[in-house]
């Protein structure tokens, strides 16, 4: 697979992860740390050496001059390693930065006179770029060059205690900014320590007074080759971040599994499990952007500054968030001096705001994707090989030559979860998936057995993309295509599957899921719709609730009990039900946005042959346990976040102020948002190209669900309050943007329960990802009969 999509660590890389892993637990305990912390010593300059000797300081650096040779990504690799250590050593301001700027500016002389000791790790070097007044408040650069000595004053200089050399932002006469290079221990150079949060990474104000210097890099050109080397350096400090935020989570888990309250680990209280939960969700959010980051540094005139500040933000949110609930999972002990988690709390801040704090990125990235330049789309055309491009081509000449565009609008134009497209909506849905079907563009991800493309996850993407706003058209199709199909792969008989696939993919048949009851929604295994076995036969009893499309369906996957007398979760069998059958009654469910995209649905001695049976008698649970595995993925190429819609809005907004995308709160909800968006698309991607390779989406997938339903709501809601007063109204001609957001607010709490609800699917993650304590069930192997029936929640 080409560009990022699929990106994995090679086996060296994996190599080089384990060998730094080991050394680290030796040469880097979390004493070494707090020794730095408390001042009896400088920095962990036994560890530097270490490191340099295994070849990781100059890891990047060319042969020729002492060091590996290797690539950013192995930098990644190091990086992450450093920071789940909480290394305190000079890594960012003489691998990250200064290195990288000698190694991409620096001439020949200067490359042979400076990079062999940074490899040897026998010298340290930094980046002298913050001017500030005296109320802390950064000023444009006053330093300047005169006869080619150096004058001024820096702050905040990474390191600036231990360094040996700098590279120092100054002017030059008429020039713009240029770089120079400074050796600091020369007369007209002073230092003086600056007290920080995190003093294992320590920081000084440098004055030069007449301090010889030489330049480094064309002269005038300074911005931009600091604007790249932070570009690079961001990436490497969001993977030190990720490091050190998954290390946080190791340790807040360990200790919610060993510390007992009550009788019972607190690991299994859901308030622990929804904390650790929403810890790892936005530490897989921040992995993802940051993945993708790595291979934007290929491309240094693509999209890497904007992929850097998503890495950055991602990163930085993330080991935050992780960091300072680290501290409440372990609750009094926590805050204590002693005690580790404070160490990653003080790292977090400092390392979030490095590099020109998260202001500059958030406004890198606002206007990095107003620009087009750093879109969030998962694939673009510059990642494609040429088969890909090819694809490309092909969908999209065809999407343009067949679509419905007379719909375009009215599709535009429909609120999230309901299309306004008149009386023969319906129709107009199923014409178009018979369309693609005929075409060959319907259910690309199939296997070619079944009527499909077996496309590549990089070709579903791509098509997705043509298709626009046209894909809205197939939701109808979503359960059948996405989770029934996948099922009845598995389950089902080869004649049935020839018989049923070929229709779920023309839009001949519409298909629903038969699972939620209204005293069984998230406690699936409490189904009380009974399954009787009658002769060669079943007898269907009972009644099922939130059935997405169950009016518009003609067939159905059905969960029912066919033994009460067992417990719970092996009682139940899966069948396939034709719901225009005697016996089968649809209602649709008025909803609170005032549309009908669910219904209940009864059985009333409804007769199937066994042959609809699919897997063991018995063995339902597995079953669903398939479909709900499929869902998880089927929701990631559907669910809408608005967050295109909301860009398009803020950028043109006005309001009492000046333009929404020029105000500063604007642009940090703007950039949260985003981040999540592309988070989600990056972290979708991962899980095709796993599931391309024959892995089963598992529970890791419901972060997709997780994140988007509740991005969707706070975007919605977000967008009504830039509207101020206006906000209430739900008039399409009256309400900005058609309505969208409005309907979108009404839409949000449906999509953050279908599917399992926010609070189930944290539990799912504490539970099957992050190894917590199930909680306490009272019908735990107890036989289905002797547990008291539930009063419905309807």
């Amino acid at each position: 697979m080409s560009g990022f999509f699929g990106f994995e660590f090679s086996e060296e890389q994996d190599l080089l992860r384990e060998s730094l892993r080991r050394f680290l637990a030796d040469a880097c305990p979390s004493s070494l740390v707090r020794e730095t912390l408390e001042g009896r010593q400088a920095f962990g300059a036994a560890l530097w050496s270490g490191l340099a000797q295994m070849g990781c300081i100059g890891a990047a650096i060319p042969e020729q001059y002492g060091g590996s040779g290797l690539g950013p990504v192995e930098i990644c690799v190091i990086a992450e390693e450093l920071g789940r250590v909480l290394a305190p050593i000079p890594s960012l301001s003489t691998i990250y930065l200064f290195a990288e700027i000698v190694k991409a500016v620096g001439n020949d002389e200067q490359k042979a006179l400076l990079l062999p000791d940074i490899a040897r790790g026998q010298a340290i070097g930094t980046l002298a770029a913050i001017e500030m007044d005296p109320k802390g408040r950064k000023v444009p650069t006053a330093s300047e060059v005169r006869a080619g000595k150096l004058y001024g004053r820096k702050h905040l200089v990474p390191d600036g205690m231990i360094a040996d050399h700098a590279i120092v932002v100054a002017r030059e006469g008429e020039r713009d900014e240029s770089l120079f290079l400074v050796d600091l221990h020369q007369d007209g150079v002073v230092r003086r320590p600056l007290s920080t949060i995190d003093p294992t990474r320590g920081h000084a104000r440098i004055e030069f007074d007449g301090a010889a210097t030489s330049p480094i890099g064309a002269a005038g050109n300074g911005s931009a080759i600091i604007s790249e080397a932070m570009a690079r350096a961001a990436v490497f400090v969001s993977f030190e971040q990720i490091g050190g935020a998954e290390q946080a989570l190791v340790s807040a888990c360990d200790y919610a599994r060993q510390r007992f309250a009550f009788g019972r680990p607190i690991g299994s209280f859901q308030a622990v499990k929804i904390l650790l939960a929403d810890m790892h969700v936005s530490l897989a959010i921040a992995r993802a952007n940051a993945l993708r980051a790595i291979w934007a540094l290929a491309d240094m005139a693509g999209e890497a500054e904007w992929a850097a500040a998503r890495a950055h933000l991602s990163a930085s949110a993330a080991f935050g968030h992780v960091a300072a609930d680290t501290i409440q999972v372990h609750g009094g002990t926590g805050f204590m001096w002693d005690s580790d988690p404070h160490l990653f709390y003080r790292r977090a801040e400092a390392l979030g705001q490095s590099l020109g704090g998260t202001r500059r990125w958030e406004r890198i990235l606002i206007e990095g994707r107003r620009s087009g330049a750093g879109g969030s789309e998962a694939v673009s055309v510059n990642e494609e090989n040429a088969a890909e491009s090819e694809f490309r081509a092909s969908a999209r000449a065809w999407v343009a030559a067949n679509a419905p565009w007379h719909l375009r609008e009215a599709i535009e134009r429909s609120p999230v979860g309901a299309l306004d497209l008149g009386p023969d909506a319906l129709a107009a849905q199923k014409a178009w998936q018979q369309r693609k079907h005929d075409a060959g563009w319907a259910c690309l991800g199939w296997p070619t057995t079944y009527g499909g493309r077996g496309a590549t996850p990089m070709e579903r993407i791509i098509w997705h993309q043509e298709e626009g706003c046209f894909a809205r058209l197939s939701n109808l199709f979503h359960n059948g295509q996405g989770m029934c199909a996948p099922t009845l792969m598995d389950f089902a008989s080869d004649e049935q599957k020839a018989e049923l696939l070929p229709r779920i993919s023309s839009g001949q048949d519409v298909w629903c899921q038969l699972f939620s009851e209204p005293a069984a929604g998230s406690d699936l295994a409490g189904l009380r719709t009974r399954a009787d076995r009658d002769g060669d036969g079943w007898v269907i009893n009972g009644q099922k609730i939130w059935t997405s499309g169950g009016q518009y369906a003609d067939w159905g996957l059905l969960i029912a009990r066919s033994d009460f007398d067992v417990a719970k979760h092996k009682g139940l069998t899966a069948f396939f039900i034709d719901m225009r059958a005697p016996g089968v009654e649809v209602r649709p469910i008025r909803q609170m946005n005032d549309h009908s995209g669910f219904a209940e649905v009864f059985f009333h001695d409804l007769r199937i042959p066994d042959t609809q049976r699919l897997g063991g008698i018995g063995d339902g649970w597995n079953v669903a346990l398939t479909t709900l595995s499929h869902e998880r993925l089927a929701i990631g190429l559907e669910m809408p976040t608005g967050f295109d819609d909301l860009l398009d809005y803020c950028g043109a907004l006005e309001l009492e102020t000046g333009s929404a995308v020029a105000d500063r709160h604007v642009i940090s909800r703007l950039a949260r948002f985003e981040c999540q968006a592309a988070g989600l698309e990056n972290f979708m991607l991962g899980s095709l190209s796993r599931f391309a390779k024959g892995e089963l989406p598992g529970p890791e997938n419901s972060i997709i669900k997780l994140v988007a339903g509740k991005m969707m709501q706070d975007i919605a809601g977000f967008a009504i309050e830039l509207q101020g007063e206006a906000g209430i109204l739900t008039g399409t001609d009256e309400c900005a943007f058609g309505g969208r957001f409005q309907g979108m607010l009404l839409r949000a709490p449906a999509t953050r329960i279908e599917g399992g609800s926010d609070q189930i699917l944290r539990n799912i993650l504490a539970e099957h990802v992050l190894g917590m304590p199930p909680d306490m069930r009272a019908d735990k192997n107890l036989p289905f009969s002797a547990i008291p029936a539930q009063s419905p929640s309807r």
